[in-house]
């Protein structure tokens, strides 16, 4: 198998070329992103074929690549939903524990005070 590693750009989109062409037959590719914490997510595989076409002075090998639409779009696309779904999560993480931390002040600063909103004397 080939692994292949590429970074993206500041909105998400990447490409990658390979170098060699891929030999004709069936072949399956996906994607992982390494998240914050170190961690892989891996996408679901999808297959494609290279079929073995005429040479062309653009296309010397004769490889073309038997899909409707082209790879890189529904990799990238997928890839985008992957950090959507990740800054999402963190997002949500955030906002869960500023909350809590602005209760927890709130419920402290009230400790203090008595039924008729007057501060507590020693």
């Amino acid at each position: 198998p080939l692994v292949l590693t590429t970074t993206s750009d500041g909105n998400g989109n990447w490409s990658y070329t390979i170098e060699d062409p891929l030999e004709p037959g069936s072949h399956e590719a996906y994607v992982a992103v390494e998240s914050d914490n170190g961690e892989f997510v891996r996408s679901q595989s999808f297959a494609f074929t290279i079929n073995q076409a005429a040479s062309t002075e653009d296309n010397p090998s004769g490889l073309s690549l038997a899909l409707g639409s082209s790879s890189n779009d529904a990799v990238s696309s997928y890839l985008g939903f992957i950090v959507l779904a990740i800054g999402l999560i963190v997002a949500a993480f955030v906002t869960f524990i500023l909350i809590v931390r602005h209760k927890t002040k709130v419920m402290h600063d009230n400790r203090d005070i008595q039924a008729d909103g007057l501060p507590r004397t020693p």
